[in-house]
């Protein structure tokens, strides 16, 4: 196995402080993956695809607070947009890798 060549380009925090308040990251320009958490009491609803997060608009994917921040490689202007899936705040830390 080859050792990782990712290098931290940046890194963003975002809260959503309820269920309608929709939070955008733009990942920049050399962003070929990310790693990201989600803190706070309440769970977060994410899209990749720049559509709004609910539970009406699949694919939605819901990310439970508290976990092992998820690494993902992403493709060159995705748009990540996520909302808290409770009437209380969520905390989204994104880092970006080249």
């Amino acid at each position: 196995m080859r050792p990782s060549t990712h290098r931290a380009v940046s890194h963003e925090r975002k809260v959503s402080a309820n269920t309608t308040d929709i939070q955008q990251f733009t990942m920049p320009k050399e962003t070929s993956a990310i790693e990201f958490c989600i803190e706070g009491a309440n769970s977060a609803r994410v899209t990749f695809d720049s559509s709004d997060p609910s539970a009406a608009s699949a694919p939605s994917l819901v990310y439970p607070s508290g976990q092992v921040p998820c690494f993902r490689p992403v493709g060159p202007g995705t748009i990540i947009r996520f909302v808290s899936t409770a009437a209380s705040p969520c905390v989204m830390q994104m880092a970006y890798y080249t």
